[in-house]
Order: structure tokens, then sequence, then C-alpha cells
């Protein structure tokens, strides 16, 4: 079993306890996990934020464990819930299911 706490479980915490936007979701990780920048300064230059952190929230949509809703609200996927392994790539089952289908 792997480690935990991994700042890519903490972000799974905070989309499952809020639901939040992709711009909310920038910031909590920006500001609250990674800890570097204050709310301020990100509020001043959070466009400067999105080009990384955004690659990152799409690579976990690719994998199919996070997903938006009409709204713009995030939430961990059913996939997601019970990936083991984390939020960035796709679980075994789901990856051999892609390669069986191309």
């Amino acid at each position: 079993m792997r480690q935990t706490n991994y700042k890519v479980d903490r972000i799974k915490v905070f989309i499952i306890n809020n639901s939040p936007t992709k711009s909310e979701l920038v910031k909590h990780i920006a500001v609250d996990i990674n800890q570097r920048v204050s709310r301020e300064y990100y509020e001043k230059y959070k466009r400067g934020f999105r080009g990384y952190y955004n690659t990152n929230i799409q690579t976990m949509r690719y994998a199919g464990n996070i997903a938006s809703d009409k709204n713009g609200k995030y939430y961990v996927t059913q996939q997601g819930l019970t990936n083991e392994n984390s939020l960035y790539i796709k679980p075994d089952k789901q990856r051999v299911r892609d390669l069986q289908e191309t």
C-alpha cells in the first residue's frame, strides 16, 4: 500500500468536501497545499497560476478520476474514489479495457 498524505490525496479530499470550481481548486492548491504564496499574492497574480495547475487538472479529468457538472463544480468520480493509486493515472482495470477497445 502506498504512503498517504501526498498532495494529490489532499486535493482529492478537498474536491470531495467542497465541490470547487476550477479557480477555487487552483487557489487551494497554490495557497493552501503548496504554501508558497499568500492569498494576497495569489489574488494579485492569479492568472499566472492557471497554466501549470490547469494542465494537472486536465490530466486528472482525462484519467476519468474527476469531472465537472454543468455549473463548473468539480467532483471525484466513482472511479476516482476507488482508484488506489492516484488521481493522475487510470486504474489498471481501466487501462486494460482501453487497450482492448483499440
